[in-house]
């Protein structure tokens, strides 16, 4: 039989292969629309036609909805994994990541830097140690 719920919860939901009927479900989706396109920008000023600029549009949404949600679905609600998604948010993510990754690697390599100036005594060699871990990013890259 066909589960009519199909695109919206596990497949453990409906009718079960002995016959049974199964209303508890593992996972659940919601879909939410948001209407396209949008007559003004985020500053309020209006497209000059409806319909241009739809890349554009589809980011601000995206972006929006990370700035408004992001902070409340993270961390899950109750114990239940929230996994999310829409068009255009995927740049605002990366980008928090990467600042806050950025930062992480620059206090690294500072206190590498600061414990081999103090193990050695010598800036020149931790300048050096330094200088090496870093040159170390481009073959590991190509």
């Amino acid at each position: 039989a066909n589960n009519f719920f199909q695109s919206v919860v596990s497949s453990d939901y409906g009718l079960q292969e002995d016959g049974t009927l199964d209303n508890r479900a593992k996972a659940l989706r919601s879909v939410f629309y948001f209407g396209m396109p949008l007559r003004k920008d985020s500053d309020g000023n209006l497209y000059g036609t409806e319909g241009n600029a739809y890349d554009t549009q589809e980011e601000e949404i995206g972006t929006w909805l990370f700035e408004e949600y992001q902070s409340f679905l993270e961390k899950g609600i109750r114990n239940i994994d929230v996994y999310w998604t829409a068009p255009g948010m995927e740049d605002a993510y990366i980008n928090a990541w990467l600042v806050q990754d950025g930062l992480l690697t620059f206090g690294s390599l500072m206190f590498v830097f600061g414990y081999l100036t103090y193990m050695t005594s010598s800036l020149w060699y931790s300048a050096m140690a330094v200088g090496m871990i870093l040159s170390n990013f481009i073959p590991a890259i190509l």
